[in-house]
């Protein structure tokens, strides 16, 4: 494949996310519950950090150019955000929502995903 000043990287960024976003959707409305009970458990706060990074990250590009990019930090605060939101604070006003540990490694380790692939991609572009 010829890569002409880039411009192959930004779809496949793209890609990524809207293919992590169509699993969540897919096994959020279509496949629940499935008989692996860990998967029904964790696999939409996994997904949720890449999900989210990736649509603002498009959303930014937008706005501000194709060069913006998100920092490890931000990815992070995403994950330390949902964490905290989802895991201490609805749970003290809802009984919808359950304060479980388990969650917030799944959302960092989704962020960390996240992070490894895009600097794969990064790398791959230099």
């Amino acid at each position: 494949m010829v890569r002409s000043s880039g411009s192959w990287i930004i779809p496949y960024k793209t890609g990524v996310w809207v293919v992590m976003l169509c699993i969540y959707l897919i096994h959020r409305y279509l496949l629940r519950p499935t008989p692996l009970v860990w998967v029904d458990s964790y696999l939409d706060d996994f997904l949720s950090v890449p999900v989210i990074s990736g649509i603002t990250q498009t959303a930014m590009q937008f706005w501000f150019g194709q060069k913006f990019k998100l920092t490890w930090k931000q990815v992070v605060f995403i994950a330390l955000y949902l964490s905290v939101v989802f895991e201490f604070i609805l749970p003290k006003f809802s009984s919808r929502y359950t304060n479980d540990l388990w969650d917030i490694l799944a959302y960092f380790s989704g962020a960390f995903c996240f992070i490894l692939i895009h600097r794969k991609i990064a790398k791959s572009n230099a």
